[in-house]
């Protein structure tokens, strides 16, 4: 929700920009965004009619941005205190600078109030001193580990690898905000912006304001500190909305965030053991064998070929061997013609005479993906090696995975 530029003299007015609805037959995709904004246009229009437009001027978020030592670990002390007499919500999320530190962490327990807290900035790498860096992170730990702080984040995984490798912290989330909504909702983006969008009330984009620490550190901060308020609201919806689902889809979810997510996150952490020498004898051993296939493609071709160009496979396949290459369509784009490996076990099927020769180049590119992708991959210096397994990265349900957050 925006304010209207006083220019336009519309002092009494407020601006929800959404998708126009005549895009629906070329956006077929945004079409359960349309009709969520148009649910949250008539909610915004009867709350003004009940209640004016000053309803949604005010900002209802206490933010704060913890600068001094003794605010911080009041304020730390005083969850502390809560955490002591009860279990509660404890949204958590970091924000991180060049992939290799922390730079600020926000921590809220309470959807309308939250604290950011520094420990870097572009210009000073050292926010406090030693002595006091040491009793916030001591603090902090004792927060994140207490028994009765049940965590919230939003594709949490993603702090729990730095927390555990920066500051020797193992945390799990109680609840995570983007594998709850995929679970509910698996056609929809998933990122904060968008679930913030759809289930806060007073919402305005504000994920641009990462980068501001070139200019400001405090708008970094107080996006921080947004990032948890926002995370703890989206689950207050999220949950009521689980309240109705059906029960198999309530143990989907508890299976998820007891089960499988936190053996991702110890995996992740704790990384898989490999057998170094043998990772070595197989990369020799496959490297040279797809020589030995490139060296027979070439020879049954009687000129030199590159396994690895696309465009001179396709050339190869319409020019030399006459076939009619298959159109794919990419998301956003025109259809072309492809080579892939969908493609190409068509061929084979298409052009029997060509089999040997087209199974010679499938088994080529499988043992160029394993080779490369896995054999070539390099180890962590404790010589383990590590992924992230994306549980929400799948319309499925089926775990993905991708680079870690070191890049390995």
């Amino acid at each position: 929700l925006l304010d209207i530029h006083p220019y336009c003299e519309m002092l009494e007015c407020i601006l929800f920009p959404l998708y126009h609805t005549i895009h629906s037959i070329a956006m077929p995709e945004s079409v359960p965004v349309m009709q969520y904004d148009l649910a949250k246009v008539a909610y915004v229009y009867n709350t003004v009619l009940e209640k004016g437009i000053a309803y949604f001027k005010k900002s209802e978020k206490e933010i704060i941005l913890g600068i001094s030592f003794e605010m911080v670990s009041s304020y730390l002390e005083n969850i502390l205190e809560i955490l002591n007499k009860r279990s509660t919500f404890l949204s958590v999320d970091i924000e991180t600078m060049f992939h290799s530190y922390i730079d600020c962490i926000g921590v809220a327990i309470d959807k309308d109030k939250g604290i950011c807290i520094p420990f870097a900035t572009i210009d000073n790498p050292n926010y406090w001193t030693k002595e006091e860096e040491s009793k916030i992170i001591l603090l902090l730990n004792k927060v994140l580990t207490h028994p009765n702080a049940k965590h919230v984040g939003q594709n949490y995984q993603y702090d729990c690898q730095y927390l555990y490798k920066l500051w020797g912290i193992e945390v799990k989330a109680t609840h995570d905000t983007m594998l709850l909504h995929h679970i509910l909702y698996n056609y929809l983006p998933k990122d904060l912006a968008f679930l913030a969008s759809v289930h806060c009330e007073f919402y305005t984009y504000w994920k641009d304001d990462i980068d501001a620490i070139k200019e400001s550190p405090e708008t970094r901060w107080t996006y921080n500190v947004k990032d948890v308020l926002y995370t703890l609201e989206v689950l207050e919806s999220l949950l009521d909305i689980l309240e109705d689902e059906s029960k198999e889809l309530k143990e989907l979810y508890r299976f998820t965030m007891e089960e499988i997510a936190p053996e991702t996150v110890i995996t992740m952490n704790k990384g898989v053991r490999i057998d170094l020498e043998k990772k070595e004898e197989l990369f020799l051993f496959f490297t040279e064998f797809m020589e030995r296939i490139r060296l027979k493609i070439n020879s049954i071709l009687g000129f030199e070929f590159n396994m690895n160009s696309t465009p001179q496979k396709k050339k190869l396949f319409k020019d030399f061997f006459g076939m009619e290459l298959k159109l794919k369509k990419r998301k956003g784009q025109t259809a072309t013609e492809t080579a892939d490996a969908a493609a190409m076990l068509e061929y084979v099927e298409e052009y029997p005479m060509l089999k040997p020769f087209l199974t010679l180049m499938l088994e080529y590119n499988a043992i160029k993906v394993f080779t490369r992708t896995f054999l070539a991959a390099k180890t962590d210096e404790d010589g383990r090696m590590r992924t992230q397994y994306r549980v929400a990265g799948t319309d499925t349900g089926r775990l993905a995975s991708t680079k870690n957050v070191w890049g390995t």
